[in-house]
């Protein structure tokens, strides 16, 4: 154990209790909050011997070995402090030890996770690139224990320590700030400025519950657009106010900073911020924001540009916003869902009009409305299916029930050719279904029947105009009607039931589902 990473006067050993083990983000390999999934790439310089860094991000390779395969390294070291409920000042910890090329048995440390601080032992110096998720940071400090602590702070204007530790409640707690430099422990100074992806030992008088000085209350878990959803509101604490009652006199200035994400190729141009006279403006790479003096808290609004209708499978856009201060830094991750038909489609087409044939030509005449059920599925990739059927999954009263919907004049999967709008507004989808002469499901054919055994070839030619409508349909105009649905004109020919084909057609309305809750099942041919 690295012992000589801590100061002189540290530690003793502690029991370490597996209940207060399962409280801790470090020791869950996979956790993770319900958070917009946004990719940040972290650098770090290594130096030969022992260096203390700290994560801001849930790494995506979880694996130390291959985490770390592109610098020199021997081990990695994460330092778990003693969170035990008894009362003594002698809490200590132990540390959790990954070894590179030792046996696995040896290696108390599961994963490579995050947010979290670490020191590695490396053999020589290098740069260490770590891709995570942005994830939440919000932390508590044990009293009577010392405690590895990486802050969040920005890389062009990071605070002194003094600034950093100043909320009420934290700075009576904080004992003496150490940093490792050197191969040796240098005590900070209050006015000594705290480097973004450092941490540092230090030992708390008290338990801290939340030491960082810019909390996120609402939007802790990231904000998420989506094409119903455009405006999202993110709502900071800032500590205390300044001026009067001991409060620090600092200027009350926030600067936001939009981040593309690692892993997604679209510009940073889509989200826009609220200015104080109500409209909005785009999110700049240093958008200031003045916040009164006597404020502790404050509400950023955000809206999401859409780029119109995209293609099926585009990538959806993502970045991290990040809200510095005078005494902090903070990370919001924001994405947005593009607009797209993928998914499971639920509603029925009314057929109102058929074909009647005349001596003047062809044309259509009303007739009596025919309600038909459709399913329609949009993969991710692949040809769009009409399904006869899909089984529904719902929570209610702490129960599972499952529901089946049928569409009964499809028994079976009709696959769709063509191309539609990502946003449902314009496209065509056509595909056929064919009740062959030995089909069960062909109309002239009676099982039972021995001159009935086969029948005549039916097919049936089904398509989908989305966007359009019929002669003097009337169209809703409520937004709230409109949500998540998808309309158009249905058209259906049939050959095989008459010497001529039949033609009909119709209007077709349909509602998305929500992901997740549907199911194949068998068709009705089965």
């Amino acid at each position: 154990m690295p012992h000589s990473l801590l100061p002189k006067h540290s530690l003793q050993p502690t029991r370490l209790r597996s209940s207060c083990l399962l409280s801790l983000a470090l020791l869950v390999p996979g956790f993770r909050d319900l958070e917009a999934d946004v990719v940040l790439e972290e650098t770090y310089d290594l130096a030969q011997g022992w260096n203390l860094i700290h994560i801001p991000v849930e790494p995506i390779e979880k694996d130390p070995r291959k985490a770390l395969a592109l610098v020199s390294w021997e081990s990695l070291w994460a330092w778990l402090p003693d969170i035990s409920f008894g009362d003594g000042p002698d809490r200590g910890g132990r540390w959790l030890a990954f070894y590179k090329d030792e046996p696995a048995f040896l290696s108390s440390l599961e994963s490579f996770t995050g947010p979290g601080s670490y020191a590695i032992l490396a053999n020589s110096a290098g740069t260490l690139k770590v891709k995570g998720l942005v994830r939440s940071t919000r932390r508590s400090l044990r009293g009577f224990a010392f405690h590895l602590f990486g802050p969040n702070v920005s890389s062009t204007s990071p605070p002194s320590v003094a600034s950093y530790f100043s909320r009420p409640g934290v700075r009576e707690q904080i004992s003496p700030v150490y940093e490792l430099a050197a191969g040796g422990y240098r005590q900070l100074a209050p006015g000594d400025s705290l480097r973004r992806g450092k941490a540092y030992w230090l030992r708390t008088a008290g338990d801290v519950p939340e030491p960082d000085p810019l909390r996120v209350l609402t939007g802790l878990g990231g904000i998420r657009f989506t094409p119903q959803v455009t405006i999202q509101d993110v709502e900071l604490d800032l500590g205390v106010a300044v001026g009067g009652g001991g409060g620090i006199a600092e200027p009350r200035t926030l600067h936001l900073r939009p981040i593309p994400s690692a892993d997604s190729a679209s510009p940073a141009d889509w989200l826009e911020i609220q200015k104080p006279d109500g409209t909005f403006e785009p999110l700049a790479q240093d958008t200031a924001i003045e916040v009164d003096s006597l404020a502790t808290r404050t509400r950023i609004s955000l809206r999401a540009q859409q780029a119109g209708a995209v293609t099926p499978g585009a990538v959806a856009k993502a970045l991290a916003i990040e809200v510095t201060g005078s005494t902090g830094s903070t990370v919001v991750g924001a994405d947005l869902e593009l607009a797209t038909m993928k998914g499971t489609w639920t509603g029925e087409a009314t057929l109102t009009e058929i074909e009647r044939p005349s001596f003047h030509g062809g044309g259509y005449a009303p007739a009596a409305s025919l309600p038909v059920s459709l399913i329609l599925e949009v993969p991710g990739a692949g040809q769009p299916r009409l399904l006869p059927c899909v089984l529904l999954s719902s929570d209610r009263n702490d129960q599972s029930p499952g529901f089946r919907l049928n569409a009964a004049l499809f028994p079976e999967v009709v696959s769709l050719l063509g191309t539609v709008a990502a946003d449902g507004k314009s496209g065509t989808l056509s595909g056929r279904l064919t009740l062959g002469l030995e089909h069960p499901l062909n109309p002239y054919r009676h099982r039972y029947h021995p001159e009935l055994g086969k029948g005549f070839n039916v097919e049936r030619k089904v398509t989908l105009r989305f966007g359009a409508t019929l002669p003097d349909q009337e169209i809703e105009e409520s937004p709230l009607s409109t949500v998540s649905v998808v309309s158009g004109v249905y058209e259906e020919e049939i050959s095989g039931l008459s010497r001529e084909t039949i033609r009909v057609r119709g209007s077709f309305r349909l509602r998305g589902l929500a992901a997740g809750l549907t199911a194949p099942c068998a068709t009705a041919a089965q």
